[in-house]
C-alpha cells in the first residue's frame, strides 16, 4: 500500500512480509530525497499472516497513520517523526464512540490533523447498519 506524505513531503509505502510459516511482519519504507529508507517494523512479529489495510498520512504534521491485521484482529498505529506510537485495536477505537464492528471497516480516511475516519457495516445504540465513524 502507497501513500502520500504531504506532512514531510515524501512517499509511504506499507507491505507485509512472511517471516516462517504462521509468523510474519508489516514494514513500511519511506521514499524521500531519491532514495527509500530501510524498513521499520510497523507490527512486530505477529501469529497469522499480517497485511496492512490502510496507510495514509495527514497533510498538516509529518504523521502516518496505518491499519493492519495481528492475530484476526485489526490495529491502528501512528507514526511521527519516525516514531511509532503504541498500537490501538480498531474495535476499541470504535467501542470509544458508541459503535460495534461487524466486519471489517469498508472505508478508512486520514484527515489534514492525523485522525482517522472510518466507515463500517456495524450497530450503533442496537441498530444495525452503515455509519461514518469520525474521531
Amino acid at each position: 500500500m502507497l501513500t502520500y506524505s504531504g506532512g514531510d513531503n515524501s512517499f509511504v509505502l506499507a507491505s507485509n512480509h512472511l517471516m516462517w510459516p504462521g509468523h510474519s511482519r508489516v514494514y513500511r519504507y519511506v521514499w524521500k530525497n531519491g532514495a527509500w529508507s530501510g524498513p521499520l517494523d510497523v507490527a512486530g512479529n505477529t501469529d497469522y499472516w499480517a497485511v496492512p489495510y490502510y496507510v495514509g498520512a495527514a497533510t498538516d504534521t509529518p504523521l502516518i497513520r496505518y491499519v493492519y491485521s495481528e492475530n484476526w484482529g485489526l490495529k491502528t498505529r501512528t507514526e511521527t517523526n519516525g516514531v511509532l506510537a503504541p498500537a490501538q485495536n480498531v474495535a476499541s477505537y470504535l467501542s470509544e464512540r458508541g459503535y460495534t464492528l461487524t466486519g471489517n471497516p469498508l472505508a478508512y480516511f486520514t484527515d489534514a490533523a492525523g485522525e482517522l475516519h472510518l466507515i463500517i457495516n456495524g450497530e450503533k445504540n442496537g441498530v444495525a447498519g452503515f455509519y461514518y465513524v469520525k474521531p
